[in-house]
């Protein structure tokens, strides 16, 4: 990395992520929980439609053990 390029992480506000399997489903939770809009691409919108579950899951027990308002 040059010295001149000046990298922020916060200035990351969106996230693109191929695949809502269980890696992906789980990295795009995270990324939710984080505040930033979040893209999952899918195969199939059956493939989507099962990601979205998946997060939506994994968030509803987020919120059930105390961990997200």
């Amino acid at each position: 990395v040059k010295d001149d390029v000046k990298h922020d992480a916060t200035a990351i506000r969106t996230v693109g992520i191929l695949g809502g399997g269980l890696m992906g489903s789980g990295i795009a939770q995270v990324c939710v929980q984080a505040g930033l809009d979040t893209t999952v691409r899918e195969v199939s919108e059956s493939a989507a439609a099962r990601a979205r579950q998946a997060v939506d899951r994994g968030l509803a027990r987020a919120v059930e053990r105390g961990k997200l308002d």
